[in-house]
This record gives structure tokens, sequence and C-alpha cells, in this order.
């Protein structure tokens, strides 16, 4: 909250600023803290959309916005539909046209222009498909060891063909996907400190195999944008791997590789938040 406060002459923190920020929602809700940023931005800074990966939520973002809060950019980490504060929507018609569907109305209902758009895991999908229908609002993409799928490929075409099996079965059951367990996350996200990953454990959500299973709809490589790929070069994960080195070499792209496991908005937010200052 140390950045939405105004001091008087006297350094101290003036009643009146107080109540129009709780009238308003500011001193509560994300969207509240994200605005107050974006007026604060000089200008010509860049706001920064943050797209969580698979079961997880804005909140995992939460270390990164404030660093860009801090560094004077506006910054918003949207909840994607059935996940974190919306699990309560969750439904086996939630799909990945809903997600990007998520993301285009938060930049156009915050009025968001030149946009940094960062995608996460699976965020990757999402921010491929939001620049395949709503391109115009975005200045830079960055896939976070993230899928880069091309036009008519969704999460499922990139997996073992019994993996996709078990998400067609899910969702035929009107089922949801259950996170990653507890003792896995260490091996798959890096989150190997007991406090972190039981933070972590107790916001993730199941999610609609759904997502995983529908496509990107249009042609993500668009001119004007600019793309970069960072790679966690701790994640063992051979998808992510094949992921980074599809863009290598192409002129299109900027890759950058990190010192940190896949879950890096948690493990190493300042690294990552000079990564996307770079971008």
């Amino acid at each position: 909250m140390s950045n939405l406060r105004r001091s008087d002459q006297n350094g101290q923190f003036r009643r009146r600023d107080a109540l129009k920020l709780a009238a308003a929602g500011l001193a509560t809700t994300a969207v509240g803290y994200a605005g107050a940023a974006r007026a604060q931005a000089p200008v010509g800074k860049r706001p920064f959309v943050l797209i969580h990966g698979a079961w997880h939520g804005g909140w995992a973002w939460r270390p990164v916005t404030e660093r860009l809060w801090r560094a004077g950019h506006a910054a918003s980490s949207p909840t994607l539909a059935g996940l974190g504060e919306r699990a309560h929507l969750v439904s086996p018609e939630i799909g990945l046209d809903v997600h990007v569907q998520d993301v285009i109305a938060h930049m156009e209902m915050e009025d968001l222009r030149d946009v940094v758009l960062v995608g996460h895991s699976y965020g990757g999908m999402v921010i491929a498909g939001v620049l395949a229908q709503a391109p115009g609002r975005v200045q830079a993409a960055v896939f976070l060891d993230a899928l880069v799928p091309e036009n008519g490929k969704g999460l499922a075409d990139y997996i073992p063909p019994k993996a996709k099996q078990n998400f067609e079965k899910l969702h035929a059951e009107g089922k949801s996907v259950p996170p990653r367990p507890p003792e896995m996350m260490a091996k798959l996200w890096g989150l190997t400190d007991p406090k972190v990953r039981d933070w972590v454990a107790a916001r993730l959500r199941p999610q609609s195999p759904l997502t995983f299973l529908q496509p990107v709809k249009g042609e993500p490589m668009r001119d004007g944008v600019r793309y970069t790929f960072i790679r966690c070069e701790a994640n063992p994960n051979p998808l992510f791997q094949a992921m980074g080195d599809k863009v290598k070499g192409d002129a299109r792209w900027t890759y950058v590789g990190l010192d940190t496991h896949h879950d890096a908005m948690l493990l190493a937010p300042d690294a990552l938040t000079e990564a996307l200052l770079s971008a």
C-alpha cells in the first residue's frame, strides 16, 4: 500500500485520501492497485498485463507486479475464469476461448494500449490466442517458459497422447483437472521451500480440461509486435526446452535465459522483472 499513499507537507498520510481510496475500492482489490499504479506511471511507460499458468491465479504475479509498480510502470495480473478468486465459476464449458476473452476484455475495460503482454506456461496459449484475435493493443509479447502454439493447436497437441486422452476423458465426464500435488511442485516448478510450496498449494484450483484441449484460433505471429521467449534454464521439462529451441534463430524473437526454475515469478522476481523491463 505504500506506493498508493500520499503525504502532506508534514509527511503524514492524509485522512481524506484514505477515505477516497476506500470509497473507490482501491484499498482491497487487485484492479484498484493496478489502476492506481497506472495513473501514477510516467508518460511513455508501457502497461504490463501478466497472465498466469495452469491452476494458478493472478496472485502468483504479486511479487513481480509490486516491483513493476515501484519502477513506475502500470501492471495488472487478471485471474482467468474458473481459477483463483474466480474458482466458483469453474465449468466444463470454460475453454481456451473463454480465457482469451478474459484477457481481451481486461485490456478493453482498462483501456490498455501498447501493452507488454506476458504469458507463463499455459499462459502462453492464452496470449497467443489474444494476439491472434486482438493484436492491436499489444506492443510486445513475452512467453515465460511457456507454450508457443501455432494456429489450430491446443496445449494437448504438445503433450504425450496418453495425457491428451486423459484430458478428453475428464472433459467427457464433466470433471476438472486437479492441480499438481505438493510433492510434485519441487520437481515440476522448483518450489522446494516448504513455506512457499504450502502458500502456493493453498491457492491452486482445479482447471477445466477444455482449456487444454481447445486450439488457438488464428495466427499468433503479428507484424509490429516484439516477441521474447524467457527460458527458465533450471527447469528440466523438455517441452519448454523445445519451445525455446523453436524460436532460437528466428529474427522475430529475442531469447533470454533465466537461471531459475519454472515458477520464476515466485522464485526470482528481481531477475524476472529486469528481464521483462528489457522486453
